[in-house]
């Protein structure tokens, strides 16, 4: 989804972050024990969505980076580059599929640097939040605390798993690209 979102124009990743910052104040007044009343529950949502806004608007200059590896690929072509990078077909168009190579190679480079770090954190993450789960609900006072942390646990879980899967799977798609790029042995060049 990281590169889908690189590709989209800039209001899409504004209501993707937006989006993912209304989820996190819903779980926390949904299952946060503490936050009764409508003022605490508004000045959350609006942090979320603050928080939200501010992630978007800095995707904006990891986007730029991407942006300037496109060259002359129209904006309406961009999705063509994400699908050559991650599943369908390769692309006939050597302009299409070099801009595919070069748009991989900067994920993976990207993507090596802070792997073990972000699987890493995952793990801690996901740790940290299913020991505040079962230590917020030694005696069941609090079984709604233990239900936003565990669905914490969850998300951890899901980005481990995307820092883990996706670099392997641009990986795989780059070797496929730059094999079309080699003519075929017998073929007349």
């Amino acid at each position: 989804m990281e590169l889908r979102l690189l590709f989209e124009p800039a209001w899409v990743r504004y209501m993707v972050f937006l989006a993912y910052g209304w989820l996190l104040a819903g779980l926390l007044i949904l299952f946060g024990a503490q936050w009764d009343g409508p003022e605490k529950q508004f000045w959350i949502v609006v942090g979320f969505s603050a928080l939200g806004l501010l992630v978007g608007w800095s995707w904006k200059f990891h986007a730029r980076r991407y942006h300037r590896l496109m060259g002359d690929v129209p904006a309406g072509q961009y999705l063509d580059v994400y699908r050559a990078i991650t599943r369908g077909r390769v692309p006939e168009d050597p302009a299409l599929r070099s801009t595919a190579i070069a748009v991989a190679r900067r994920y993976l480079n990207q993507a090596m640097q802070g792997r073990r770090f972000g699987i890493g954190m995952s793990v801690l993450w996901i740790g940290a939040c299913v020991f505040n789960a079962r230590a917020m609900n030694w005696d069941g006072s609090a079984p709604n605390v233990s239900m936003a942390w565990l669905a914490f646990a969850v998300l951890a879980a899901f980005q481990a798993v995307q820092n883990f899967r996706v670099p392997r799977l641009v990986q795989a798609r780059l070797q496929l690209l730059t094999a079309a790029d080699q003519p075929v042995v017998g073929e007349s060049v």
